[in-house]
């Protein structure tokens, strides 16, 4: 079953992403599979941490948020194949993940 979106649901669902990340979230990229849901526990090596700016998107539209204060720093931790993102708040807690 495939699903559409209309663009302002879209839009709507990208903003509250960026929203839920608050200021200053983070992007790390892991090795190995994605867990189950963005509430398990991290599996893998951390590769590398991104830290957003604040806000880390700017407004949706067409259903995409673009980063703000692009070229991103990152942290780099350990050398490996990337297999998965986490996108969580300042403070740590899950946002989301999905497949790298």
């Amino acid at each position: 079953m495939a699903v559409r979106l209309s663009a302002s649901l879209a839009n709507t669902l990208a903003d509250a992403v960026d929203s839920a990340l608050g200021n200053a979230g983070t992007i790390k990229i892991y090795t190995g599979s994605q867990p189950a849901t963005a509430d398990t526990a991290v599996t893998g090596t951390l590769l590398a941490t991104f830290t957003l700016g604040s806000p880390g998107f700017g407004n949706a539209s067409g259903g995409v948020i673009t980063l703000n204060g692009t070229p991103l720093t990152v942290a780099a931790a350990a050398t490996g194949t990337a297999g998965y993102f986490r996108m969580a708040t300042s403070g740590g807690a899950s946002v989301m993940g999905g497949s790298v």
